[in-house]
């Protein structure tokens, strides 16, 4: 390739960084905080939220979806044992809602995002943030306050809704 043909071309992180801030103006209407200014661009939506979908052919009660999605805000750090406690959950709150499965995730969530941010809270920022690090004493301080948050798994606030999807 000729020197015009080469110094032409952007560098791939260049088109990378342009491409990501085009996102992200059509995520938030074209308004997006200026990294000089010491603003971080706010992360995509994929990244600040999970999706759960669930579909059951289990007839539901009249009105309940019988397929559904949750967008679950993600809380920072990395936690061991959401999934046990997420099944575990969501089969003691399928016991109490046996015709809503809507309902039954809805709690199992809640129970579970309570758990993590009691857990959050105890560990602080700063263990949250070591990904690196594998001490006792760091899971010990990330292990899930199951115990201090049994009010927040019996009587969960229920804060994310199930939206229903489909026909």
């Amino acid at each position: 390739p000729g020197e015009a043909e080469a110094g032409s071309r952007q560098p791939a992180a260049d088109s990378s960084k342009q491409q990501q801030r085009q996102q992200q103006q059509q995520q938030t209407g074209g308004k997006v905080p200026d990294q000089q200014q010491g603003q971080p661009p706010p992360p995509p939506s994929h990244q600040r939220y999970v999706t759960l979908v669930a579909v059951t052919r289990t007839p539901q009660a009249h009105g309940c979806p019988s397929a559904f999605r949750l967008r679950i805000p993600k809380l920072q750090g990395y936690f061991t044992g959401t999934g046990d406690l997420l099944c575990a959950l969501l089969l003691a709150w399928s016991h109490r809602y046996p015709d809503n499965l809507a309902a039954a995730v809805e709690h199992a969530v809640a129970g579970l995002q309570g758990v993590l941010q009691l857990t959050a809270a105890a560990a602080g920022p700063q263990v949250l943030a070591s990904t690196e690090e594998r001490s006792a004493a760091l899971f010990r301080a990330k292990e899930l306050r199951l115990v201090q948050g049994q009010q927040l798994l019996l009587q969960p606030e229920v804060k994310v809704r199930a939206e229903p999807i489909g026909p």
